[in-house]
């Protein structure tokens, strides 16, 4: 039993001190696997209550900081209190009445990205409630 407890402990130690290059690891594999590639990014600050990403690369989107401060019960529910980006410079094309974002465009997708779906919502319901 103690050695199963040192196991553990060795482990959450090896996990929180290289907690910063895992998650960086994580976020660009997951980005490579949604289809929003190529990305680069730099975790500068990981804790239980906030993060500090530097240096992000979505493709033609670049941001230099992005902080955000959250709980754990608020991650758990898929809320954070506060996100803040800072010197954000992107490129975004604007065809047909749809808004997308080069490099954002999800590869699984039927042609669309999150936020040209979003718009287009936006555009039927704005049509439908100018009428």
């Amino acid at each position: 039993m103690l050695a199963l407890s040192a196991i553990v402990a060795l482990t959450a130690g090896f996990v929180w001190t290289n907690r910063l290059v895992l998650a960086q690891y994580a976020a660009v594999a997951w980005s490579k696997e949604t289809g929003v590639a190529p990305a680069s990014l730099t975790i500068d600050d990981l804790t239980l209550d906030g993060a500090t990403l530097k240096n992000i690369v979505l493709g033609a989107q670049r941001i230099s900081r992005i902080e955000a401060a959250y709980t754990l019960s608020e991650l758990r529910r898929g809320r954070i209190e506060r996100v803040v980006f800072s010197n954000v410079q992107g490129r975004a094309q604007w065809r047909g009445g749809v808004l997308t974002l080069p490099g954002l465009t999800p590869r699984r997708s039927t042609g669309s990205s999150l936020l040209s779906s979003g718009l287009q919502g936006w555009r039927r319901h704005r049509r439908v409630g100018s009428s």
